[in-house]
Protein backbone atom coordinates (compact mmCIF):
# COMPACT_ATOMS: atom_id res chain seq x y z
CA UNK A 1 0.00 0.00 0.00
CA UNK A 2 1.60 3.23 -1.19
CA UNK A 3 0.41 6.48 0.41
CA UNK A 4 0.68 10.00 -0.99
CA UNK A 5 0.38 12.75 1.64
CA UNK A 6 -0.54 16.22 0.39
CA UNK A 7 0.55 19.26 2.40
CA UNK A 8 0.78 23.01 1.81
CA UNK A 9 4.38 23.05 3.08
CA UNK A 10 6.65 20.95 5.27
CA UNK A 11 6.87 22.69 8.61
CA UNK A 12 9.07 21.48 11.43
CA UNK A 13 6.24 19.46 12.93
CA UNK A 14 5.38 17.97 9.51
CA UNK A 15 9.00 16.90 9.14
CA UNK A 16 8.89 15.08 12.49
CA UNK A 17 5.77 13.20 11.40
CA UNK A 18 7.15 12.24 8.00
CA UNK A 19 10.46 11.17 9.53
CA UNK A 20 8.52 8.87 11.85
CA UNK A 21 6.69 7.39 8.84
CA UNK A 22 10.04 6.73 7.18
CA UNK A 23 11.48 5.16 10.32
CA UNK A 24 8.44 2.88 10.45
CA UNK A 25 9.26 1.81 6.85
CA UNK A 26 5.89 3.00 5.54
CA UNK A 27 5.71 3.20 1.75
CA UNK A 28 4.79 6.86 1.22
CA UNK A 29 5.67 10.08 -0.57
CA UNK A 30 4.90 13.72 0.21
CA UNK A 31 3.60 16.32 -2.23
CA UNK A 32 4.45 19.78 -0.85
CA UNK A 33 2.86 22.74 -2.58
CA UNK A 34 3.81 26.25 -1.43
CA UNK A 35 7.09 25.45 0.40
CA UNK A 36 6.90 28.78 2.24
CA UNK A 37 5.37 29.39 5.67
CA UNK A 38 3.41 32.26 7.18
CA UNK A 39 6.46 33.32 9.19
CA UNK A 40 10.23 32.86 9.24
CA UNK A 41 11.33 29.54 10.65
CA UNK A 42 8.07 27.70 10.02
CA UNK A 43 9.30 25.64 7.09
CA UNK A 44 11.75 22.88 7.97
CA UNK A 45 15.24 23.18 6.52
CA UNK A 46 16.25 19.71 7.69
CA UNK A 47 17.38 17.09 5.21
CA UNK A 48 14.59 14.73 4.24
CA UNK A 49 15.14 10.99 4.22
CA UNK A 50 11.75 10.46 2.62
CA UNK A 51 10.39 10.96 -0.89
CA UNK A 52 9.20 14.53 -1.55
CA UNK A 53 7.75 16.28 -4.59
CA UNK A 54 8.06 20.05 -4.12
CA UNK A 55 5.87 21.87 -6.64
CA UNK A 56 6.29 25.62 -5.96
CA UNK A 57 8.98 27.54 -4.11
CA UNK A 58 6.76 30.27 -2.62
CA UNK A 59 3.21 31.15 -1.64
CA UNK A 60 3.08 33.58 -4.56
CA UNK A 61 3.99 30.86 -7.06
CA UNK A 62 1.44 28.56 -5.45
CA UNK A 63 -1.26 31.24 -5.65
CA UNK A 64 -0.53 31.88 -9.34
CA UNK A 65 -0.69 28.17 -10.12
CA UNK A 66 -4.05 27.80 -8.39
CA UNK A 67 -5.65 30.81 -10.06
CA UNK A 68 -4.35 29.80 -13.47
CA UNK A 69 -5.58 26.23 -13.06
CA UNK A 70 -2.08 24.69 -13.18
CA UNK A 71 -2.12 23.36 -9.63
CA UNK A 72 -4.57 20.55 -10.41
CA UNK A 73 -2.42 19.41 -13.34
CA UNK A 74 0.81 19.61 -11.34
CA UNK A 75 -0.62 17.67 -8.39
CA UNK A 76 -1.96 15.01 -10.77
CA UNK A 77 1.46 14.67 -12.41
CA UNK A 78 3.11 14.20 -9.00
CA UNK A 79 0.54 11.58 -8.04
CA UNK A 80 1.11 9.82 -11.37
CA UNK A 81 4.81 9.65 -10.56
CA UNK A 82 4.12 8.36 -7.06
CA UNK A 83 1.57 5.77 -8.16
CA UNK A 84 -0.40 6.09 -4.94
CA UNK A 85 -2.91 3.55 -3.68
CA UNK A 86 -4.10 5.98 -0.99
CA UNK A 87 -4.20 9.78 -1.17
CA UNK A 88 -4.24 11.67 2.16
CA UNK A 89 -5.77 15.13 1.77
CA UNK A 90 -4.87 17.99 4.14
CA UNK A 91 -8.32 19.53 4.57
CA UNK A 92 -11.41 19.86 2.43
CA UNK A 93 -11.08 23.29 0.81
CA UNK A 94 -7.82 23.76 -1.07
CA UNK A 95 -6.79 23.22 -4.67
CA UNK A 96 -4.43 20.38 -3.85
CA UNK A 97 -7.14 18.46 -1.99
CA UNK A 98 -9.58 18.78 -4.87
CA UNK A 99 -6.87 17.69 -7.29
CA UNK A 100 -6.02 14.72 -5.10
CA UNK A 101 -9.66 13.71 -4.80
CA UNK A 102 -10.20 13.78 -8.56
CA UNK A 103 -6.96 11.90 -9.24
CA UNK A 104 -7.93 9.22 -6.73
CA UNK A 105 -11.28 8.62 -8.43
CA UNK A 106 -9.69 8.58 -11.87
CA UNK A 107 -7.08 6.05 -10.75
CA UNK A 108 -8.96 3.79 -8.36
CA UNK A 109 -7.12 5.03 -5.26
CA UNK A 110 -8.72 5.46 -1.86
CA UNK A 111 -8.93 8.78 0.03
CA UNK A 112 -8.14 9.76 3.62
CA UNK A 113 -9.37 13.15 4.80
CA UNK A 114 -6.95 14.63 7.35
CA UNK A 115 -8.55 17.27 9.55
CA UNK A 116 -8.08 19.25 12.74
CA UNK A 117 -11.33 21.20 12.51
CA UNK A 118 -13.81 21.04 15.37
CA UNK A 119 -17.39 22.34 15.47
CA UNK A 120 -16.53 25.23 17.81
CA UNK A 121 -13.74 26.68 15.67
CA UNK A 122 -15.95 29.15 13.81
CA UNK A 123 -19.50 30.26 13.20
CA UNK A 124 -20.88 27.65 10.84
CA UNK A 125 -22.89 28.54 7.74
CA UNK A 126 -25.32 26.06 6.27
CA UNK A 127 -24.02 26.41 2.71
CA UNK A 128 -20.40 25.81 3.69
CA UNK A 129 -21.37 22.80 5.77
CA UNK A 130 -23.37 21.45 2.84
CA UNK A 131 -20.34 21.74 0.56
CA UNK A 132 -18.17 20.01 3.16
CA UNK A 133 -20.64 17.13 3.38
CA UNK A 134 -20.51 16.65 -0.38
CA UNK A 135 -16.71 16.56 -0.34
CA UNK A 136 -16.57 14.25 2.68
CA UNK A 137 -18.99 11.85 0.98
CA UNK A 138 -16.22 11.00 -1.50
CA UNK A 139 -13.64 10.25 1.21
CA UNK A 140 -13.11 6.74 2.52
CA UNK A 141 -11.66 7.39 5.99
CA UNK A 142 -10.74 10.25 8.30
CA UNK A 143 -7.56 11.03 10.20
CA UNK A 144 -8.15 13.73 12.82
CA UNK A 145 -6.40 15.48 15.68
CA UNK A 146 -8.52 14.41 18.64
CA UNK A 147 -11.92 13.48 19.98
CA UNK A 148 -13.75 16.76 19.22
CA UNK A 149 -12.38 16.71 15.68
CA UNK A 150 -13.62 13.16 15.19
CA UNK A 151 -17.11 14.14 16.34
CA UNK A 152 -17.16 17.04 13.90
CA UNK A 153 -16.04 14.91 10.96
CA UNK A 154 -18.69 12.33 11.86
CA UNK A 155 -21.32 15.08 11.90
CA UNK A 156 -20.36 15.79 8.28
CA UNK A 157 -21.13 12.23 7.27
CA UNK A 158 -17.95 10.23 7.89
CA UNK A 159 -18.58 6.86 9.54
CA UNK A 160 -17.11 7.20 13.04
CA UNK A 161 -15.69 3.67 12.78
CA UNK A 162 -13.48 4.89 9.92
CA UNK A 163 -11.96 7.83 11.82
CA UNK A 164 -8.57 7.60 13.54
CA UNK A 165 -6.73 10.10 15.77
CA UNK A 166 -3.19 11.46 15.98
CA UNK A 167 -3.02 13.97 13.12
CA UNK A 168 -1.68 16.88 15.22
CA UNK A 169 1.53 15.81 16.94
CA UNK A 170 4.96 17.36 17.45
CA UNK A 171 8.48 16.04 17.88
CA UNK A 172 8.23 15.23 21.59
CA UNK A 173 11.88 14.22 21.86
CA UNK A 174 13.09 17.54 20.43
CA UNK A 175 11.26 19.50 23.13
CA UNK A 176 11.76 17.08 26.02
CA UNK A 177 15.49 16.67 25.47
CA UNK A 178 16.18 20.35 24.84
CA UNK A 179 14.09 21.45 27.82
CA UNK A 180 15.85 19.07 30.20
CA UNK A 181 19.25 20.13 28.90
CA UNK A 182 18.36 23.77 29.62
CA UNK A 183 17.17 22.95 33.14
CA UNK A 184 20.40 21.09 33.89
CA UNK A 185 22.71 23.71 32.34
CA UNK A 186 25.47 24.86 34.67
CA UNK A 187 25.37 28.42 33.33
CA UNK A 188 21.63 29.13 33.44
CA UNK A 189 22.08 32.88 33.75
CA UNK A 190 24.28 32.95 30.65
CA UNK A 191 21.81 30.74 28.78
CA UNK A 192 18.92 33.01 29.72
CA UNK A 193 20.88 36.07 28.59
CA UNK A 194 21.81 34.44 25.28
CA UNK A 195 18.12 33.71 24.63
CA UNK A 196 16.97 37.18 25.68
CA UNK A 197 15.04 35.78 28.64
CA UNK A 198 14.47 37.56 31.96
CA UNK A 199 16.63 36.63 34.93
CA UNK A 200 13.48 36.14 37.00
CA UNK A 201 11.14 33.13 36.74
CA UNK A 202 8.58 33.52 33.95
CA UNK A 203 5.34 32.15 32.57
CA UNK A 204 5.30 31.57 28.81
CA UNK A 205 2.71 32.00 26.06
CA UNK A 206 3.31 31.46 22.35
CA UNK A 207 1.39 32.26 19.18
CA UNK A 208 0.83 34.71 16.40
CA UNK A 209 -0.03 38.19 17.61
CA UNK A 210 -3.53 38.17 16.11
CA UNK A 211 -6.99 38.75 17.58
CA UNK A 212 -8.04 35.13 18.09
CA UNK A 213 -5.00 34.44 20.29
CA UNK A 214 -6.52 36.73 22.95
CA UNK A 215 -3.19 38.15 24.11
CA UNK A 216 -4.48 41.62 25.14
CA UNK A 217 -6.78 39.99 27.70
CA UNK A 218 -3.90 37.84 28.91
CA UNK A 219 -1.78 40.95 29.52
CA UNK A 220 -4.63 42.82 31.22
CA UNK A 221 -5.36 39.86 33.49
CA UNK A 222 -1.69 39.32 34.24
CA UNK A 223 -1.37 43.01 35.20
CA UNK A 224 -4.01 42.57 37.92
CA UNK A 225 -2.31 39.51 39.36
CA UNK A 226 1.20 40.97 39.24
CA UNK A 227 0.00 44.13 40.99
CA UNK A 228 -1.14 42.06 43.98
CA UNK A 229 1.74 39.59 44.08
CA UNK A 230 5.30 40.77 44.31
CA UNK A 231 6.73 37.34 43.56
CA UNK A 232 4.54 36.57 40.55
CA UNK A 233 6.72 35.23 37.70
CA UNK A 234 7.23 37.49 34.68
CA UNK A 235 5.32 36.85 31.46
CA UNK A 236 7.08 36.09 28.17
CA UNK A 237 5.26 36.06 24.83
CA UNK A 238 6.80 34.18 21.91
CA UNK A 239 5.70 35.24 18.43
CA UNK A 240 4.90 38.27 16.34
CA UNK A 241 2.12 39.64 14.19
CA UNK A 242 -0.30 42.44 13.42
CA UNK A 243 -1.12 43.15 17.09
CA UNK A 244 2.46 43.79 18.18
CA UNK A 245 2.01 47.57 18.40
CA UNK A 246 -1.20 47.08 20.36
CA UNK A 247 0.52 44.74 22.82
CA UNK A 248 3.50 47.08 23.24
CA UNK A 249 1.15 50.00 23.95
CA UNK A 250 -0.77 47.93 26.48
CA UNK A 251 2.43 46.90 28.24
CA UNK A 252 3.43 50.57 28.50
CA UNK A 253 -0.04 51.60 29.70
CA UNK A 254 -0.10 48.97 32.46
CA UNK A 255 3.52 49.77 33.48
CA UNK A 256 4.66 46.22 32.75
CA UNK A 257 7.85 46.92 30.80
CA UNK A 258 9.93 45.15 33.46
CA UNK A 259 7.51 42.24 33.77
CA UNK A 260 6.14 41.39 30.31
CA UNK A 261 8.62 40.50 27.56
CA UNK A 262 7.91 40.16 23.83
CA UNK A 263 10.44 37.61 22.61
CA UNK A 264 9.58 37.78 18.91
CA UNK A 265 9.94 34.82 16.56
CA UNK A 266 12.69 32.40 17.51
CA UNK A 267 14.47 29.59 15.64
CA UNK A 268 13.03 26.13 16.11
CA UNK A 269 16.17 24.92 17.84
CA UNK A 270 15.87 27.65 20.51
CA UNK A 271 12.32 26.73 21.50
CA UNK A 272 13.01 23.73 23.80
CA UNK A 273 15.26 25.80 26.06
CA UNK A 274 12.76 28.67 26.19
CA UNK A 275 10.04 26.21 27.20
CA UNK A 276 12.33 24.36 29.58
CA UNK A 277 13.28 27.45 31.59
CA UNK A 278 9.63 28.57 31.99
CA UNK A 279 7.53 27.95 35.10
CA UNK A 280 4.31 27.20 33.23
CA UNK A 281 2.62 27.64 29.85
CA UNK A 282 -0.55 29.63 29.16
CA UNK A 283 -2.69 29.38 26.01
CA UNK A 284 -5.62 31.84 26.07
CA UNK A 285 -6.83 31.53 22.43
CA UNK A 286 -10.52 32.31 21.86
CA UNK A 287 -10.69 29.44 19.39
CA UNK A 288 -8.02 27.05 18.19
CA UNK A 289 -8.27 23.98 16.01
CA UNK A 290 -5.60 22.27 18.09
CA UNK A 291 -2.76 24.45 19.42
CA UNK A 292 0.54 22.73 18.67
CA UNK A 293 2.30 25.08 21.09
CA UNK A 294 0.39 23.34 23.89
CA UNK A 295 1.77 20.02 22.68
CA UNK A 296 5.28 21.49 22.60
CA UNK A 297 4.95 22.87 26.13
CA UNK A 298 3.54 19.58 27.41
CA UNK A 299 6.37 17.62 25.83
CA UNK A 300 8.82 20.05 27.46
CA UNK A 301 7.32 19.15 30.84
CA UNK A 302 5.39 22.30 31.75
CA UNK A 303 2.20 22.84 33.75
CA UNK A 304 -0.53 24.01 31.37
CA UNK A 305 -3.28 26.61 31.56
CA UNK A 306 -5.32 26.15 28.38
CA UNK A 307 -8.44 27.59 26.81
CA UNK A 308 -11.34 25.13 26.90
CA UNK A 309 -12.02 25.87 23.23
CA UNK A 310 -8.60 24.71 22.03
CA UNK A 311 -8.48 21.23 20.55
CA UNK A 312 -5.39 20.56 22.67
CA UNK A 313 -7.48 21.05 25.81
CA UNK A 314 -7.79 17.27 25.52
CA UNK A 315 -4.21 17.09 26.82
CA UNK A 316 -5.10 18.75 30.13
CA UNK A 317 -6.17 16.78 33.19
CA UNK A 318 -7.63 19.32 35.63
CA UNK A 319 -5.62 19.49 38.82
CA UNK A 320 -3.10 16.93 37.59
CA UNK A 321 -1.11 18.74 34.91
CA UNK A 322 -3.05 21.89 34.28
CA UNK A 323 -6.10 24.12 34.37
CA UNK A 324 -8.82 24.73 31.79
CA UNK A 325 -10.57 28.08 31.55
CA UNK A 326 -13.09 30.03 29.46
CA UNK A 327 -10.94 32.37 27.30
CA UNK A 328 -13.75 34.91 26.93
CA UNK A 329 -14.21 35.19 30.71
CA UNK A 330 -11.60 37.49 32.27
CA UNK A 331 -12.44 36.23 35.76
CA UNK A 332 -11.92 32.62 34.73
CA UNK A 333 -8.59 33.44 33.10
CA UNK A 334 -7.62 35.31 36.27
CA UNK A 335 -8.50 32.24 38.33
CA UNK A 336 -6.21 30.08 36.20
CA UNK A 337 -3.28 32.53 36.31
CA UNK A 338 -3.69 33.07 40.04
CA UNK A 339 -3.58 29.35 40.69
CA UNK A 340 -0.36 29.01 38.71
CA UNK A 341 1.17 32.01 40.48
CA UNK A 342 0.32 30.63 43.92
CA UNK A 343 1.79 27.16 43.29
CA UNK A 344 5.20 26.41 44.70
CA UNK A 345 8.00 25.18 42.40
CA UNK A 346 7.62 21.56 43.53
CA UNK A 347 3.92 21.57 42.64
CA UNK A 348 4.65 23.02 39.22
CA UNK A 349 7.35 20.40 38.65
CA UNK A 350 4.90 17.62 39.53
CA UNK A 351 2.32 18.98 37.11
CA UNK A 352 4.98 19.32 34.42
CA UNK A 353 6.01 15.71 34.86
CA UNK A 354 2.40 14.66 34.36
CA UNK A 355 2.24 16.77 31.17
CA UNK A 356 5.24 14.88 29.82
CA UNK A 357 3.59 11.56 30.70
CA UNK A 358 0.41 12.51 28.87
CA UNK A 359 2.36 13.70 25.84
CA UNK A 360 4.18 10.37 25.61
CA UNK A 361 0.98 9.07 24.00
CA UNK A 362 0.74 12.00 21.57
CA UNK A 363 4.02 11.90 19.68
CA UNK A 364 5.00 11.00 16.10
CA UNK A 365 4.37 7.29 16.77
CA UNK A 366 0.70 8.10 17.19
CA UNK A 367 0.73 9.85 13.83
CA UNK A 368 2.21 6.75 12.20
CA UNK A 369 -0.37 4.52 13.82
CA UNK A 370 -3.29 6.81 12.98
CA UNK A 371 -2.39 7.39 9.34
CA UNK A 372 -1.57 3.73 8.75
CA UNK A 373 -4.89 2.60 10.21
CA UNK A 374 -6.83 5.27 8.29
CA UNK A 375 -5.17 4.18 5.04
CA UNK A 376 -6.08 0.56 5.74
CA UNK A 377 -9.70 1.47 6.48
CA UNK A 378 -9.86 3.64 3.35
CA UNK A 379 -8.48 0.88 1.13
CA UNK A 380 -11.26 -1.45 2.21
CA UNK A 381 -13.87 1.06 1.02
CA UNK A 382 -12.88 1.09 -2.65
CA UNK A 383 -15.40 -0.90 -4.65
CA UNK A 384 -17.93 -1.14 -1.80
CA UNK A 385 -21.43 0.30 -1.64
CA UNK A 386 -20.25 2.85 0.87
CA UNK A 387 -18.23 4.69 -1.76
CA UNK A 388 -19.73 6.55 -4.75
CA UNK A 389 -18.62 5.00 -8.04
CA UNK A 390 -17.77 8.38 -9.52
CA UNK A 391 -17.85 12.09 -8.75
CA UNK A 392 -21.20 13.44 -9.92
CA UNK A 393 -21.32 16.01 -12.72
CA UNK A 394 -22.67 18.60 -10.28
CA UNK A 395 -19.83 18.04 -7.84
CA UNK A 396 -17.33 18.00 -10.70
CA UNK A 397 -18.46 21.52 -11.61
CA UNK A 398 -18.40 22.59 -7.96
CA UNK A 399 -14.91 21.22 -7.41
CA UNK A 400 -13.61 22.80 -10.63
CA UNK A 401 -14.79 26.22 -9.47
CA UNK A 402 -13.49 25.84 -5.93
CA UNK A 403 -10.15 24.60 -7.24
CA UNK A 404 -9.20 28.11 -8.36
CA UNK A 405 -9.97 29.81 -5.05
CA UNK A 406 -7.23 30.61 -2.54
CA UNK A 407 -8.17 29.68 1.00
CA UNK A 408 -5.24 29.99 3.41
CA UNK A 409 -7.10 29.35 6.68
CA UNK A 410 -9.90 26.81 6.82
CA UNK A 411 -12.18 25.94 9.73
Amino acid sequence: MRIAVLTRQIGNYHHARFTALAEASLDFAVVSLANEGNFAGFVSNAATDYEVYRLYDSKAAYTDAVREGRAARDVAMALDAIGADVVALAGWACAESFAGLRWAYDNGASIVMMSDSQAEDATRSSWREAIKRRIISYCDAGFVAGEAHGRYLASLGMDSERITMGYDVVDNAHFATGAQRAREATGKSELRASLGLPARPYFLASGRFIAKKNLPLLIETYAEIAANSGDCPDLCLLGDGEQRDLLEALIQKRVLVEKVHLLGLRPYDDLPAIYGLAEAFIHPALHEQWGLVVSEAGAAGLPLAVSRTAGAAQLVEEGENGILFDPADADDLKRALSQLAQMNPDERTKWGQRSAEIMSNWGPDRYVEGLTRAAELASKQVGTRGRPKAISWLDTVLISRLSRKIIMDVA
